[in-house]
């Protein structure tokens, strides 16, 4: 995450300056982080406006056989889904737009019906708190 935000700040800063050096400023931060926290590669997209300003990869995808990182680069995100994933049904329970006790059908009639047999979106055992 830190080096998401010295990437953006380089580009912030350099588009605020006008500077005509924007890539080689997001690299020079890029690289300095991965230096300094001993990142093996990175995959990075800047955008402004939803609009891709720069895509790069730095370093190795595959340390022991030498890959390097593009921006094609699929990467394992390991657990990190499931945190965007609780939070945004929490926003659509607050807007109403979702009960924590639907079933999974109701939103994605075509998901297989082991799916409706899981526990609610949101419960204290799976460690999230009570919202009701």
């Amino acid at each position: 995450m830190l080096l998401a935000l010295a990437a953006g700040t380089a580009f912030a800063q350099a588009q605020a300056n006008g500077d005509a050096a924007l890539s080689a400023r997001v690299d020079l931060a890029v690289e300095a982080q991965q230096k300094a926290q001993k990142i093996p590669g990175v995959s990075l997209a800047v955008c402004r406006d939803g609009k891709i300003m720069k895509a790069a990869g730095y370093g190795l995808a595959n340390v022991e056989l030498n890959v390097p990182m593009t921006p094609e680069t699929v990467l394992q995100t390991g657990s990190v889904g499931k945190q965007f994933t609780s939070m945004a049904v929490v926003m659509l329970f607050e807007e109403g737009k979702m009960g924590l006790d639907d079933k999974i059908a109701k939103y994605i009639p075509e998901s297989p019906s082991a799916w409706n047999d899981r526990p609610r979106a949101a419960d204290p055992h799976l460690g999230y708190p009570r919202l009701r």
